[in-house]
């Protein structure tokens, strides 16, 4: 599947470097703001921070490219309850529409949101997210950081032999070479 028709997937991107993961978001953002698409990313600030600055060295307008942040990720997902996460999303993305975006593209970093949650809490909510997308012009990329679990793979880590076992399994479509695979 091309970049361009991502609305209704649950994607995971598998990164090994910080510039890896860079490099592989600079593809999606662009295409995402080819497209009027409005794109929110919620990682770590200072993550967001070196990103944003690797796109405008890279002359990539911001404008439209939001820091999604951990309390507006709170507000939505604090009880996981899926019909107020569903409302919340649909509100965001009304929100979008009415100025004029064709839809919306969140990408996570999910070692960012095990941080600031758990991994119980993240797994619950990766189970679910596939039925919330689907039918809706939001797509959603969740970011794993293999590099740091090969490195140090042990289950302390943040991303786990569990939490990767578990991607594998939650998502609909896998980023790999600036294209979507269906899994």
């Amino acid at each position: 599947m091309s970049l361009n028709g991502v609305f209704g997937s649950h994607s995971a991107f598998y990164y090994y470097s910080k510039e890896h993961l860079f490099i592989n978001l600079l593809q999606y953002i662009k295409n995402a703001l080819d497209n009027k698409e409005l794109v929110y990313i919620l990682m770590n600030e200072n993550k967001f921070k070196e990103l944003s600055s690797f796109f405008v060295a890279q002359n990539v307008p911001m404008d439209s490219i939001l820091f999604f942040t951990d309390r507006s990720f709170n507000d939505i997902t604090a009880d996981l309850n899926m019909d107020d996460i569903r409302n919340s999303m649909r509100d965001i993305l009304n929100s979008a529409t009415l100025k004029g975006f064709s839809g919306i593209r969140f990408i996570e970093d999910c070692s960012h949101i095990i941080s600031i949650t758990s991994k119980e809490f993240f797994l619950e909510l990766e189970r679910n997210l596939t039925n919330l997308i689907k039918s809706n012009k939001i797509s959603l990329l969740c970011t794993y950081d293999v590099y740091e679990y090969i490195q140090d793979s042990n289950e302390n880590h943040i991303i786990s032999k569990e939490i990767i076992t578990n991607s594998i399994h939650s998502h609909s479509h896998l980023l790999k070479n600036f294209k979507l695979y269906e899994v």
